[in-house]
C-alpha cells in the first residue's frame, strides 16, 4: 500500500507547506496545487520552504473559483503530476491547504489496507436527498 496526497491551497501557504513536509517526510508523496489567484511572492515563499524536501512536487496552477470546474481541473492537474512521479501509488488522498490529519498516518494506511476496493468519496443524489 502506497499513499500519496494532493493538497489544493490558496491561502496560509506556510500551513500547506508544513503539512506537505510532514507527509513527504513520512513517505507520502505530495503534489501541491496553489491557486493562481495567490501572489507570486507567497508562491515563492512556499517553494523555498519545501525546496529541500523530497517527494513534493507542484502542478500547473489554475485560477480557481468556488464551486467551479476550475477546482476539478486543478485536482486533475495535480493527480497527473503526482501519478507521473509516483506510479506505484495505490491510494491518493485529496486535501485542502487547511486540512490536518486527525489520526496518525499509520492508522489511515492500516484502514485503507483493510478496505482495498472501496472509494471513499462522499456523494449524494440530488433527487434522493437534501445535501
Amino acid at each position: 500500500m502506497k499513499l500519496g496526497f494532493i493538497i489544493l491551497a490558496h491561502q496560509d501557504l506556510h500551513r500547506a507547506g508544513q503539512l506537505a513536509k510532514f507527509l513527504a517526510n513520512n513517505d507520502c508523496p505530495v503534489c501541491l496545487h496553489i491557486d493562481q489567484n495567490t501572489s507570486e511572492k507567497e508562491m515563492d515563499g512556499l517553494k523555498s520552504s519545501v525546496n529541500n524536501t523530497e517527494n513534493i512536487v507542484f502542478s500547473k496552477r489554475e485560477k480557481c473559483g468556488w464551486g467551479q470546474f476550475s477546482i476539478v481541473q486543478a485536482t486533475l492537474n495535480a493527480a497527473e503530476v503526482l501519478l507521473e512521479n509516483h506510479p506505484d501509488l495505490t491510494n491518493v488522498f485529496l486535501a485542502s491547504g487547511s486540512c490536518l490529519p486527525a489520526r496518525p498516518l499509520k492508522q489511515l494506511t492500516a484502514f485503507l489496507e483493510r478496505h482495498p476496493k472501496i472509494d471513499f468519496i462522499e456523494s449524494v443524489s440530488v433527487e434522493d436527498g437534501k445535501w
